[in-house]
């Protein structure tokens, strides 16, 4: 082939390569999650952050809302809140459950389908809802003691590994979570989201449909 014939390959190539990207990116956006969309603007607001200040700043939230959670009678705790059909062991289980997307998910490896137990589930092409009403229907036959016992055990689990998480990358975007040119949030912002963030807007719901 004479090299004008080459470079027709190389303009044919990186077109084919450009076509690529540009549905990658296409995808990206179009099943971009509303709650990534939240977790995005709160990370342009949110302060660089140590690893030891946002150990801290986890475990805080969780203890307070722990305090409030053991106000409440095991019946209480499987009324449905006012405002819907959730109860408050309904939310132990469903931070349960997204703490350990976080552990499995996003820090362990494993993939998305299996650590929920849905069969084909994608991160970012499955939406968070029907994530949470998959997460809601597994754990619906758990007791209130199961539900909390499961976000306990959970948790002590998920701070033991973010222990070992290297503090220089916690600044970093999240490898498995970009496409192309779209880096992934940092993986600071996923941590937030799914720990003391999470912690902070249930118990918010709380004090607005129980206070």
């Amino acid at each position: 082939m004479n090299g004008l014939g080459h470079s027709f390959g190389r303009v044919l190539a990186t077109l084919r390569w450009s076509r690529v990207i540009s549905l990658a990116q296409h995808t990206f956006r179009m099943h971009r999650n509303p709650l990534e969309v939240i977790m995005s603007e709160n990370a342009r607001t949110k302060p660089l952050m140590t690893k030891a200040a946002l150990m801290s700043r986890i475990e805080c939230a969780f203890d307070a809302f722990q305090r409030v959670v053991e106000t409440y009678s095991a019946e209480a705790m499987t009324q449905p809140l006012k405002h819907g059909g959730w109860s408050i062991k309904d939310t132990l289980a469903h931070l349960a459950g997204w703490e350990t997307i976080l552990l499995k998910f996003h820090l362990g490896g494993e993939s998305f389908d299996q650590v929920i137990g849905l069969k084909g589930a994608e991160y970012r092409i499955i939406s968070f809802d029907t994530v949470n009403d998959h997460l809601h229907e597994r754990y619906q036959g758990l007791s209130a003691e199961q539900a909390h016992q499961f976000l306990r055990d959970t948790h002590i689990r998920l701070m033991s590994e973010l222990e070992n998480f290297p503090e220089d990358q916690l600044h970093q975007p999240h490898p498995g979570l970009s496409i192309g040119e779209y880096a992934s949030l940092n993986w600071i912002d996923y941590v937030a989201a799914n720990t003391y963030e999470h912690f902070e807007e249930h118990l918010a719901t709380f004090d607005s449909a129980l206070g």
